[in-house]
């Protein structure tokens, strides 16, 4: 199911990549488990060199880092414990065409809050939700291009959440990046 909002809500998907039982979903047939919606600010990041007086000489980001909240939604009997939320991005635009097509982030364990998160089945209330603000750094993303790179590329970015019941992924998003 996708949603889509206004603002920088954007659009998520319950997708469920590794699931328990049999309905594709959730461990239990008879609800979803799903990243409802997320927001990712800021959408545009910079990065620039520093050195020759801070070693090693590196690129780094400005912001230091993109939050990102989803808001997960369980309508499952069952209470979900994420334990892990990752990352994936990939390039889909850039002024070095060669850059086109590649990973420019990849990570498997991101800080977030709170954790471990906790989303209780859903109960007599009918479906439970909880948010989580994940913090990407984005230093690592700046540093997939050399120091004194010039240029910028289009990073279409996924998150993982992986819980007790399977793993579950937002729709793209992308973000842009500017090196100076």
């Amino acid at each position: 199911m996708t949603r889509r909002s206004p603002a920088l809500l954007l659009p998520a998907v319950a997708v469920c990549l590794s699931c328990g039982g049999d309905s594709g979903t959730s461990n239990n047939h008879h609800g979803v488990v799903q990243i409802s919606s997320y927001i990712m600010n800021p959408m545009q990041m910079n990065c620039a060199a520093i050195g020759p007086g801070n070693l090693p000489p590196r690129n780094i980001g400005a912001p230091d880092s993109i939050v990102v909240q989803l808001t997960i939604v369980n309508t499952t009997a069952d209470t979900v414990t994420v334990n892990t939320i990752g990352a994936y991005g990939q390039v889909i635009s850039g002024s070095d065409p060669a850059d086109v097509g590649k990973i420019g982030l990849n990570t498997t364990s991101l800080s977030f809050v709170p954790k471990p998160l906790v989303v209780p089945g859903a109960g007599a209330l009918g479906g439970q939700q909880a948010n989580v603000r994940v913090t990407i750094p984005t230093e690592p993303i700046c540093n997939t291009k050399p120091i004194g790179f010039s240029g910028s590329q289009n990073l279409n970015i996924s998150i993982r959440a992986t819980a007790n019941s399977g793993q579950y992924v937002t729709d793209f998003q992308t973000l842009v990046i500017q090196w100076r």
